[in-house]
């Protein structure tokens, strides 16, 4: 397993959509289409639980946080 990517409450990140390719089929079409139209946005990170981060700008989705790229 990869080690933990290191992430605080306001680091500015994208989402790794590629992190996601091998399991597309088990994701939603909603979750999709959302980590197609984000896949250049840049959020800022914030912190929910364990290793799991959401977004300040948008909340609905949560992200484990090795699938963030901190910019």
């Amino acid at each position: 397993m990869e080690p933990l990517q290191e992430l605080h409450n306001g680091d500015k990140v994208r989402i790794n959509i590629h992190a996601f390719d091998w399991q597309k089929n088990e994701l939603t079409d909603k979750f999709i289409d959302y980590m197609n139209r984000n896949e250049d946005t840049i959020f800022t990170a914030k912190h929910e639980r364990g290793q799991l981060w959401t977004f300040e700008e948008d909340d609905m989705w949560l992200f484990w946080v090795n699938n963030l790229i901190k910019v």
